[in-house]
């Protein structure tokens, strides 16, 4: 018995080890190999739920670029009836991708009488980071928690979902996340912790009044913002209308750029928030010290959006436009195939946003971009191409 101890001290040591350190599970589309329990990228899984189903409480779910689609999990509890969601996360694990919310999707379906598939659904204690969660058709369109604070959710893109009842996001703790272009019935958030969000351009209400806020916006929603009596339980360093009563709160107009999540320079979002926030925004950028309102942080280098291209009759012609903000003084040119332009017969405004051609011709016919800088740095613009037959 004596020497049999230590064996079986041994034995527990080991099981001990082994539960402590957490798997890691992975998801690909373009896996050729899936093979449970999806622990490398040569075995990856190609739903998100098979890996979600092979994990365990502190286990995470890495997923990769695509947009998931497919497959249907039924979940309930928390005072709700079974539905049908993309995914169910079950257990106490995180599902996070790999590279943001603007190359990985998670989306619903739609169906009769908002009774289609919901994005995804959140047991107490799981996390889901970094996804585009639209398309859902359900009750809590986007995300049903199933636990009241104890699930969250964050750095997530929340769009075009259909609600057919209480929050398009219902419940748990909800950071650093854009809402965006939902409608249906109800609100976009319901009774959820919501920490540096920004609900914006909903045709629902924007939150309801067993919300809690902190560093939010919520502006240009239906209804001009929120169900009952026009406040939440809570607010602190939100920007909305109408004033939610608490400190920090305001009601200028958020100053949003063009894209409707980047904060414009001037904004009186940027440095009006408290520190509250940890970690990144939602484009990976650190908070500043105080942080701004809303999801993303403001940065001082420029940024631009990738430049529209709009035909004119009188005269014929084209011009092609670039909005940029940043902190000033820009200093801002277009290049056409990767070259200069210069003020001349052909184009005007080359300095400018706002460049213009005062006829169409194939000479014109190429590859058009708008370059931004300033002390803190130079960006250029996505290619916009004017082709002619």
């Amino acid at each position: 018995m004596k020497n049999l101890l230590p064996r079986i001290l041994g034995c527990w040591i080991f099981l001990f080890t082994f539960h402590v350190f957490a798997d890691v599970h992975y998801v690909s589309l373009d896996s050729a190999n899936p093979e449970p329990p999806y622990l490398t990228w040569a075995t990856a899984a190609t739903n998100i739920q098979d890996a979600i189903d092979a994990s365990t409480n502190g286990d995470t779910v890495l997923v990769t670029n695509g947009i998931y689609n497919v497959g249907e999990v039924i979940a309930g509890g928390g005072g709700l009836s079974p539905q049908p969601n993309r995914i169910a996360i079950t257990s106490a694990i995180t599902v996070q991708s790999v590279n943001g919310p603007w190359t990985t999707v998670i989306e619903g379906a739609s169906g009769p009488n908002n009774n289609g598939v919901r994005c995804a659904w959140l047991t107490n204690n799981a996390g889901l980071v970094g996804f585009t969660l639209q398309s859902g058709d359900q009750y809590a369109a986007a995300v049903y928690c199933a636990a009241s604070s104890n699930c969250w959710v964050k750095n997530c893109v929340i769009t075009s979902n259909r609600n057919s009842g209480e929050g398009v996001v219902y419940q748990g703790t909800i950071e650093n996340c854009l809402m965006c272009a939902n409608n249906g019935n109800g609100e976009v958030a319901a009774s959820a912790i919501l920490n540096s969000c920004t609900i914006v351009s909903n045709s629902i209400t924007g939150v309801d009044n067993f919300c809690h806020m902190t560093n939010c916006i919520d502006y240009y929603n239906y209804n001009s913002g929120n169900e009952e009596n026009g406040t939440p339980r809570t607010a602190a360093y939100c920007c909305s209308t109408p004033l939610f009563s608490g400190v920090g709160n305001f009601t200028n107009a958020p100053g949003l750029f063009v894209d409707g999540v980047h904060l414009s320079y001037g904004s009186p979002c940027i440095g009006a928030g408290t520190n509250l926030v940890t970690g990144t925004d939602i484009f990976g950028q650190p908070w500043a010290n105080p942080p701004s309102i809303g999801c993303a942080e403001f940065n001082p280098a420029p940024f631009t959006v990738q430049p529209s291209l709009n035909l004119t009759v009188s005269p014929v012609g084209f011009s092609v436009y670039a909005p940029a903000t940043g902190t000033p003084p820009l200093s801002v040119y277009w290049l056409k195939d990767g070259v200069l332009l210069q003020d001349g017969a052909q184009f005007t405004g080359t300095q400018t946003p706002n460049l213009s051609a005062a006829t169409v011709t194939l000479a014109y016919a190429g590859d058009y971009q708008f370059v931004a800088s300033n002390a803190f740095g130079v960006t250029t613009s996505a290619v916009t191409t004017l082709s002619i037959p």
